[in-house]
């Protein structure tokens, strides 16, 4: 019986490490930091929010 309870932890170690890639959606939101001299060209600025995605 110890098994069972001893199996379910790794299990939500690893559910914690997953969603530990957070980092890397803040960079998404901060691009400046990124890339300091990126200005979007004229043509990014006319495309459609669903192009550019």
């Amino acid at each position: 019986m110890a098994n069972s309870t001893n199996r379910p932890q790794p299990s939500s170690n690893a559910f914690r490490r997953s969603s530990a890639p957070l980092p890397s959606s803040k960079a998404f939101s901060v691009p400046d930091s990124v890339n300091p001299h990126w200005k979007p060209s004229e043509r990014v600025l006319r495309m459609k929010p669903e192009q550019v995605h």
